[in-house]
């Protein structure tokens, strides 16, 4: 694994991975309300509805978006069979790290702490409002190798997965990646 600091979507690599939890909105969008699933949506209006779209429809933690790649722009199948266009350079990746709902704990020790005040212990809560899980990170992280594998890529752009908005320590989720990725590919984190 090789680590940069910086613009991950600035990026020379051949595929990127989006963070993003399992949750789906009743009009079918994933909620990417935050980091770098964030600035996909701005980079790529709509994703969140592809995104959406694949978790209802698989259960794989980590899904390649791109349906082919003409020079210079990247596909994305939509929900309803049509495609999107859209002019950036690489793959894109869905890598979960979050599900799509949890039961909130006795000292809600497993929401982010921005929504403390808005959950129960005891009662479900909607998956964005977790925690990341590191159980769900190593299965996201290992499907995405079988992908790369698969796609012959040598070069994928990785945000720091669950360290941000999901409030999990990065020397963690470091080491988690240390011990399963390859130079292949770049984590890119923010100081």
């Amino acid at each position: 694994m090789l680590e940069y600091i910086g613009e991950m979507f600035d990026t020379d690599a051949q595929a990127v991975c989006i963070t993003t939890n399992k949750f789906v909105k009743k009009n079918g969008a994933a909620v990417m309300g935050r980091g770098c699933a964030k600035q996909a949506m701005q980079l790529m209006p709509g994703i969140e509805f592809i995104v959406g779209h694949v978790n209802r429809c698989l259960s794989r933690n980590t899904a390649l978006l791109t349906r082919s790649e003409p020079v210079g722009t990247t596909m994305l199948t939509t929900p309803f069979g049509g495609q999107q266009d859209y002019r950036v350079s690489f793959h894109v990746l869905m890598l979960t790290v979050k599900p799509d709902k949890v039961i909130v704990g006795r000292d809600k020790e497993n929401i982010v702490s921005w929504n403390h005040d808005k959950v129960v212990p005891g009662y479900e809560a909607p998956g964005w409002m977790s925690r990341s899980s590191i159980p769900i990170i190593r299965q996201s992280l290992v499907e995405l190798i079988s992908i790369t594998d698969k796609m012959g890529w040598t070069r994928v752009a990785v945000p720091r997965a669950g360290s941000g908005a999901g409030e999990l320590p990065w020397p963690v989720i470091r080491a988690l990646m240390l011990q399963l990725l390859d130079d292949r590919f770049i984590v890119y984190g923010y100081d």
